[in-house]
This record gives C-alpha cells, structure tokens and sequence, in this order.
C-alpha cells in the first residue's frame, strides 16, 4: 500500500505545480525550508524550557507557514497545534506536540532534500 498524499512529508503535487510556475528559483527556497528546520526545532525547545510563550508562538508559527508553503503539510499541521498550544500556555500538551513536531521535521528535511536531489 503506498503512503497517501496527505500523509507524506510533502505534497509533490504541490511542488510540481510550483516548480511549474517559478521554475528552479524553487530550489533555494525548499533548500531554505530544509535549513531552517534544525534552528527553529532548537529555538521551540529553547521556549519550551523557559517557557517562554511569545517565543514558542513565534517560532511555531514561523514553522507552520514556511512548512505550509512549501506542502509539508503535516508538518504545518503539527505546528498548528504547537502554536495553539502556545496561545493557550499549555506547556504539558507543547511538551508531548514536541515529539510529533521533532518526527515529522526530519520526514520533512529528508523529503526536501530528496525533492532538491532532482533539480
């Protein structure tokens, strides 16, 4: 059985299309994504320590839109959640949406880097 799409890392189609319509400047931008994941991860753990409630809403955020903007939608949705959890300074259910948050980022690097691989 092969992975549906809107469970995957990131949404090929999505990539396609864009990679369509702005052609290889696609590349810095997904390879921006893929870098950014590792410093962000540390800037939301960092938050999460202190808890310090702006920055983990802030970082959160900036995950899901730069995940949402390149179709790593799982990704984004899990940061969502993060944000959400954040805004409402539930620093139990942050704590366990790290874990997923952390899981889906590697799926999501190491579909970026595959996808960048092809250009």
């Amino acid at each position: 059985m092969t992975e549906h799409a809107d469970d995957a890392p990131l949404d090929l189609n999505n990539l396609a299309m864009l990679k369509d319509l702005i052609g290889d400047d696609l590349k810095p931008i997904v390879e921006g994504f893929a870098a950014q994941i590792p410093l962000l991860l540390r800037q939301i753990e960092q938050a999460l320590e202190e808890q310090e409630a702006a920055d983990l809403i802030l970082h959160a955020h900036t995950l899901k839109g730069s995940s949402a903007n390149v179709g790593a939608r799982p990704l984004a949705d899990v940061a969502a959640q993060l944000e959400q959890a954040g805004k409402n300074q539930d620093w139990h259910q942050a704590d366990a949406l790290l874990t997923r948050t952390k899981v889906e980022s590697e799926k999501a690097r190491v579909a970026s880097e595959a996808f960048i691989a092809q250009f």
